[in-house]
Order: structure tokens, then sequence, then C-alpha cells
């Protein structure tokens, strides 16, 4: 639940953004409309070992007083040094002024945040991907 609303919160603040975007100068009719389309995307991504297969209810760690506490989730702690092309469902909001690319199936996190104009990236974007 928490993913959905934090996904939900992301898009629609970044929605704002490329509404105000577009409404920001002057454009004749018909310009400067936001599109928004589903596509695929695929990303190099750090594969990770089987999760441990006993619960683990409480890990204590050495910092900060944080509790690892994953139960009843499994515990996928171990990444590999092997990496695979993944394709993820990406949702895409553009007008003509900004592209913005959101990945639900890694927490709704803002993936591609770029101005068009100029083709810089105004969010970073990572070129791989290493689940944690």
């Amino acid at each position: 639940m928490k993913i959905q609303n934090q996904f939900l919160v992301n898009f629609s603040v970044f929605l704002l953004l490329a509404c105000f975007s577009s409404c920001r100068h002057n454009h004749p009719a018909g310009a400067g409309k936001v599109k928004m389309r589903e596509g695929t995307i695929t990303i190099p991504t750090y594969l990770t070992e089987a999760p441990e297969i006993n619960p683990i209810f409480y890990t204590p760690a050495n910092y900060q007083g944080a509790q690892r506490r994953v139960y009843p989730y499994p515990n996928i702690d171990k990444l590999t040094d092997e990496k695979a092309d993944k394709t993820y469902t990406g949702l895409f909001l553009e007008n003509e002024f900004i592209r913005l690319c959101v990945l639900p199936e890694i927490g709704g996190r803002l993936y591609i945040a770029q101005d068009k104009t100029n083709g810089y990236n105004f969010i970073y974007h990572n070129q791989v991907i290493k689940p944690a």
C-alpha cells in the first residue's frame, strides 16, 4: 500500500510539473499538449541470489540503532556480479519540453526526467539497476 501511495504522489507531482511547463510559455492553439503512454524499456539489471528460505524476524544492525525486521517478506540481501538485460514497463509522460518515465516495477520511481530542448537529464539517470 505504501508503494502505491508513493507512486501516486510522485506521478501526480510530475504530471503537475509537465502541465506547468507547457502552460508557462505562449503557444499557438494545440501546441504543448501533455501525452501519456505505457511502454517498455530494457535496462541492464544486476541479478540477486535466491532469498533466504528461513524467515528472519529480527537482525540487529551495527549502525544508528537500525533494526532489520523483514518478516513476512523474504530476505533478498545479496547481489551477484552478473547483470542481464531486463525489460520493465514504463509510464511515459511528456510534452514538447520535458520527458518523464516512471517505473512501477521498481517501486514507482522516477527513472528519466529529461529536458527535451537540450537533452539534459535534470534528475540523475542510472544506466544500470542494482536492486537494494
